[in-house]
């Protein structure tokens, strides 16, 4: 990783530069063309990203919402238990045939 954050998979080569009268060695970079920039798969997945990120909050909500639904469905039929049962009512009569 470079100073800027960027990652950047290199190879460095030393090259002897022959002829040169100190000898001293000049390094050439080459980078790597899999890490280079592909602005068409960054827009693809930048969309993606927006569509996933859409369809997570969707998901979300609408479990939020079944879940708010079923706790309060229960706690109905559980108070609706309690006061039947405390309350002593009357079984309900049989209808004839």
């Amino acid at each position: 990783m470079d100073s800027t954050g960027d990652c950047h998979i290199e190879m460095r080569l030393r090259i002897i530069v022959a002829g040169s009268p100190c000898l001293r060695s000049e390094e050439m970079t080459l980078k790597n063309p899999w890490m280079k920039k592909n602005p068409f798969l960054s827009m693809w997945l930048s969309g993606a990203n927006a569509v996933a990120g859409s369809v997570r909050s969707r998901t979300t909500a609408e479990a939020k919402r079944q879940a708010a639904t079923m706790m309060t469905k229960n706690a109905k039929e559980v108070a609706s238990f309690w006061i039947n049962v405390l309350s002593g009512s009357a079984p309900k009569k049989k209808r004839r045939r």
